[in-house]
Parts: C-alpha cells; structure tokens; sequence
C-alpha cells in the first residue's frame, strides 16, 4: 500500500503543478503553430520533424534529474 500512496502522491503533485499546466498550454500552442507553418510547405514537415527529434535528443540526454534533499 506504501507504493500505492507514494505514486498517487506523486500524480496528485504532477496534476496541481502551475509550471506542468504551462508547460502543456505551452506545448499545444507551440504545436498549433507548427501545423500551420507546416501547411505551407511539405518541405517543412522535414524541418520540423528533425528540429522536434533534436530537441527531445536534448532533454532526454542531457538534462539529469536533481537528487532530492531528504529532511534529516
């Protein structure tokens, strides 16, 4: 039941988070506006398509999760 409660815990921190609710109302307008560049051209789904591949490559990679401080 301990993990049960440490990962509703933690799901209850993720959905209440005011930074994840912008970072997704970020993304879906960041989205938006690449659908519609994209329409203009089929040369830019390729653009946009290896530009999206090198961003996630970066936050995969190079972005390390800080360890936690625990209250002594």
């Amino acid at each position: 039941m301990d993990t049960l409660d440490r990962f509703n815990e933690a799901v209850v921190r993720a959905a209440i988070s005011w930074r994840n609710i912008f970072a997704f109302v970020a993304s879906v307008f960041f989205l938006g506006t690449l659908l519609e560049i994209a329409e203009s051209s089929p040369g830019a789904w390729l653009i946009i398509s290896w530009a999206l591949i090198a961003v996630l490559a970066f936050l995969i990679f190079f972005t390390r999760k800080r360890p936690e401080k625990t209250a002594a």
